[in-house]
């Protein structure tokens, strides 16, 4: 019950914020896309996206290092991985700096110091809110993520309306919603308290360093899954198309930001308890919640996206309608994926993330670069469809066999087919029926969850009693 209670806690926690930050994200999507044309879109997508891969793979994803070394321990033991993760951070940006500087100039990139900063800060912000989770102050972490929101908006319309900028002024707000970020994460946290040259520990860095290495080929991998397609897209059919297709996906966050929710309350739990003898058994209890939540999630989020489309986007991307129901399968298999790997990741068992990246990966390139010459972006969807398939059904196998929990093929077999059903509807029908599609597939998927807990709820029901 206090792992429960912990859960239900943090999770809430988390939901509040990443309920706050999407409502700015949504309103503020309807703006962009009345005033920024699709091409800028989609160069700061694409921008945005290199930023994504290329930081966490120079700086081996350290903010990972330190969730998992920090939290749930000794305030001594904290100390030493907060100092000793900023002790590796100062030669590290030297050194990007300095190569960057380089390249940047040898190549005359544009807006190069605008990107530098960019990307520095996105490295600080990473390290930032993985320092506030490991010393639990989840509210904190929130809050920042709020109030960095809302800059994020006002610099973005000053830039939009008062600056006439396009790109840039996307890439204006996101470095005021990172820079008040920080700044507030830091005060909060009092981080200078924990940072000193005597608490810094070779052996931490080493422990660290083993934990991320893995996570290097991991980074890029997942980028070339989930990422990469905007370098073909803006290749092979320019920055417009790019532009149309990632404004089409980004209804796929009104499900993504429940699973993050999910996925960062039961990171923290499984790292916690990580010595316990019983974790399997909540493994166990985790996975059937999170397969039945995924589920729902994403076949509601399609008649959902039926109906929030033509508020939220801008009719200049009205054509960007057509991706939706072809595309958001991916939530689902992208979300049952990302709870494997934090499990095995929870037992340290992070070698067989690369392989599995590889295989789906390949599934990936294969089809894109095949098929983008006949279908267009639907070589996109088909390859992004097929490889986070191939990726959940790898990690089903690997995770059956290292730490013997089962991930239910029925229930995976059984989204599908609904899913098609819903992106029938989507397709052919209209608002009406979607609707109607919404209250038939809440009513229903919470009813037969109940009825397959029926012991639990009972016993929950009784225990309020």
């Amino acid at each position: 019950m206090k792992l429960i209670k912990k859960f239900i806690e943090t999770s809430a926690v988390y939901l509040f914020g990443k309920i706050a930050t999407y409502i700015v994200t949504f309103l503020m999507l309807r703006f962009y896309t009345s005033n920024i044309t699709p091409a800028n879109y989609g160069d700061y997508e694409y921008i945005y996206s290199l930023i994504n891969v290329i930081i966490p793979a120079l700086f081996l994803e350290v903010w990972s290092g330190v969730l998992r070394f920090a939290i749930g321990r000794e305030d001594e033991d904290r100390n030493k991985v907060i100092s000793t993760t900023f002790g590796m951070l100062v030669p590290a940006v030297i050194v990007y700096t300095a190569g960057y500087y380089l390249i940047s100039t040898w190549l005359q990139w544009p807006l190069k110091w605008t990107i530098y900063v960019f990307a520095v800060l996105f490295m600080l912000v990473n390290i930032m809110m993985m320092i506030s989770r490991a010393l639990e102050k989840n509210i904190l972490f929130v809050v920042s993520g709020i109030i960095g929101g809302l800059c994020n908006a006002g610099v973005g319309v000053f830039c939009v309306r008062v600056l006439h900028l396009q790109t840039e002024a996307m890439m204006y707000a996101m470095i005021a919603n990172y820079l008040v970020q920080i700044v507030v994460l830091a005060v909060g946290t009092k981080i200078w308290r924990y940072l000193r040259i005597s608490n810094m520990c070779k052996k931490t860095a080493k422990s660290m360093l083993i934990f991320c290495a893995p996570l290097l080929p991991n980074t890029i991998l997942y980028y070339i899954n989930t990422n990469y397609y905007m370098n073909v897209v803006r290749s092979y059919l320019g920055s417009d198309a790019l532009g149309l297709f990632t404004v089409s996906t980004k209804f796929c966050i009104v499900v993504s930001f429940v699973v993050s929710v999910f996925h960062l309350a039961w990171q923290e739990i499984t790292y916690s308890i990580y010595q316990d003898q019983n974790k399997k058994d909540v493994y166990r209890i985790g996975l059937d919640v999170f397969l039945y939540m995924a589920m729902l999630g994403t076949l509601l989020l399609l008649p959902l996206a039926k109906l929030l489309f033509p508020v939220f986007i801008g009719s200049e991307y009205s054509a960007a309608n057509a991706y939706v129901p072809a595309y958001y399968s991916t939530v689902f298999f992208t979300a049952v994926s990302g709870f494997l790997y934090n499990t095995l990741a929870a037992e340290k068992i992070t070698v067989f993330h690369p392989v599995t990246r590889l295989v789906s990966a390949a599934v990936n390139l294969i089809l894109m670069y095949t098929l983008i010459g006949k279908i267009g972006i639907y070589a996109v969807i088909l390859g992004a469809v097929a490889s986070s398939a191939v990726e959940v059904f790898l990690l089903s196998f690997i995770i059956k066999k290292k730490i013997d929990l089962y991930v239910g093929m029925k229930k995976i077999w059984l989204f599908c087919g609904l899913y098609v059903v819903a992106a029938l509807a989507y397709t052919y029908c209209g608002t009406l029926v979607n609707g109607c599609l919404i209250a038939v597939t809440a009513v229903v998927g919470i009813g037969y969850f109940v009825y397959d807990h029926r012991d639990v709820c009972l016993k929950f029901v009784w225990r309020k009693k």
